[in-house]
């Protein structure tokens, strides 16, 4: 990461600085703090509730459509007898970077289907590890040291942090070099790479629709990839279909395909490092009713409120199942009670910050909005304590700190609705990221897990460099922070704030 000059932190970071400080018993240790900069405000004023509206124009009643269907905003309704999506006609190759055929396709709507077993060059695009990183974390210093499949190399994942962090990658030519229910994707369909992929199906053959849709997310450190059959009723077929409806961000296979948010504000559920959310669905029991002002409100202006209020529901809504995972674990190390009772509390204040932002999302909506099932099968439980460490800095102690930095951004906003869940959420979600520094102090009693610490926070800090915002309107008065607004409000608070409090524990922040 490149060094940015020093600046005055603004006065929500120095506040919030200050309130995760005093948490782990270091507030004393800022010498450049303004005392006017330092209050916080009153939390028996913020309780996060908000002016409700003794019902919505909408009305939840037996004429909702079912939760296997999402709603698009008002003026994107589904046109009346359209057909279900037909199997991929007219689809285009995909070709490899050494022009032959990948064995993919690109359907004339996007999305991406496997219709053949091709044989592909095994590529690994990713740099070579660097000869002065012997001795690395990563586990190899050199090609010869992955032995674990064909086609190993030893490279350097772009998740560095400034340490000399090299992993082994294995290409494939051949679906005989994967593993059992594994399929190779040919290089030139997802990135430069080719890789090894959990299957749901070889090729369209397998399938009742005959299509295998092949489903990728990228997470800031790596894709998540994998084959399942497509079919008539699937919530989603490509990534533009989720923008558009404000459903979510990627269309991508976990228990059925459906849409996916990336992390927001508040505490992240990760799974094998990706965040996990549930995706938007028309269901009226997870709102608290709230009236914004719309008049002044464009329709894509109210789709882009749509999507960014249900992208911060979903992430608050499946935060309840990264707090219950934390409590297990806490439980399992033998944590003091203190921990343990505010982690509990901490799980009861998200299920009503969903309930807040669902129904925020549902006016602007125009319908009731709420989180569909949460994928819950391939959450496991992990019980060292390194990956605990790991798990505790991504979601809690950078995950809610830069939570509670965009809840100050939401508390600014002109609209006094939006505006008072704002104010709540900067209580909660500061009070939740102090816990997760206080957990942090705790667990570092254990000094060989300060190594630990200390690389998680470098991951973060590089995903957070490295991170594309893509693209968005900027509604501050509705609390939404364009693409440059959220890249500056991140940064601001890692530096401000969790380089700080990381110091204050005494690991080395990253540059």
């Amino acid at each position: 990461m490149k060094r940015r000059p020093a600046r005055r932190p603004s006065p929500a970071s120095s506040a919030l600085r200050l309130s995760l400080l005093a948490a782990i018993g270091a507030g004393g240790c800022v010498e450049d703090q303004d005392p006017a900069d330092a209050a916080l405000p009153d939390a028996e004023q913020l309780d996060g509730s908000v002016d409700v509206a003794p019902d919505l124009a909408v009305d939840v009643g037996p004429d909702v459509a079912p939760p296997d269907m999402i709603l698009p905003p008002p003026d994107m309704a589904l046109p009346d007898g359209a057909p279900p999506p037909a199997p991929c006609e007219g689809a285009a190759p995909i070709m490899t970077p050494e022009g032959t055929p990948s064995g993919a396709v690109r359907c004339p709507d996007g999305a991406i289907d496997r219709v053949a077993a091709e044989v592909c060059e095994p590529r690994v695009d990713l740099p070579a590890c660097p000869a002065d990183a012997e001795g690395n974390e990563g586990g190899c210093a050199e090609d010869a040291d992955c032995t674990d499949g064909p086609h190993g190399r030893c490279v350097q994942p772009p998740l560095g942090g400034g340490i000399a962090f090299c992993a082994c990658r294995y290409g494939c030519a051949t679906d005989s070099d994967c593993g059992e229910d594994e399929v190779c994707i040919c290089a030139g369909v997802v990135d430069g790479s080719s890789r090894c992929v959990p299957a749901g199906c070889d090729t369209g053959a397998d399938c009742d629709s005959g299509e295998c849709g092949i489903s990728s997310a990228y997470d800031g450190c790596d894709y998540s990839v994998r084959t399942a059959c497509r079919a008539p009723d699937d919530l989603c077929r490509t990534d533009d279909e989720c923008r558009e409806m404000a459903t979510g961000d990627t269309c991508e296979y976990t228990n059925g395909w459906g849409c996916q948010f990336q992390p927001v504000c508040g505490r992240p559920l990760t799974v094998d490092g990706a965040a996990r959310t549930a995706a938007a669905t028309p269901r009226g029991d997870w709102r608290t009713p709230a009236r914004p002002a719309l008049e002044a409100l464009s329709a894509a202006e109210r789709r882009a409120l749509t999507r960014w209020w249900s992208q911060i529901g979903g992430l608050e809504h499946a935060s309840v199942a990264s707090f219950a995972r934390t409590t297990m674990q806490l439980l399992a190390l033998g944590a003091p009670a203190d921990l343990l009772a505010d982690t509990q509390a901490a799980a009861a204040d998200e299920v009503r910050h969903a309930r807040l932002a669902y129904g925020l999302a549902s006016a602007y909506a125009g319908r009731p909005l709420g989180p569909a099932p949460l994928d819950l099968h391939d959450v496991g439980l992990e019980l060292e304590k390194a990956a605990i460490v790991t798990a505790l800095v991504d979601e809690g102690c950078v995950g809610e700190t830069l939570g509670a930095a965009e809840a100050g951004f939401i508390a600014e906003a002109a609209d006094p609705t939006v505006a008072e869940v704002g104010r709540g959420l900067v209580v909660d979600e500061s009070r939740h990221a102090g816990l997760a520094w206080r957990t942090l102090k705790w667990l570092l009693a254990d000094e060989a897990l300060i190594p630990v610490a200390e690389a998680a926070l470098a991951r973060a800090a590089d995903r957070l460099d490295e991170a594309d915002y893509g693209d968005g309107p900027h509604l501050p008065a509705h609390g939404l922070p364009g693409p440059d607004a959220r890249r500056a409000l991140h940064r601001a608070a890692f530096a401000d704030v969790v380089r700080p409090c990381a110091e204050a524990l005494g690991l080395r922040a990253p540059a």
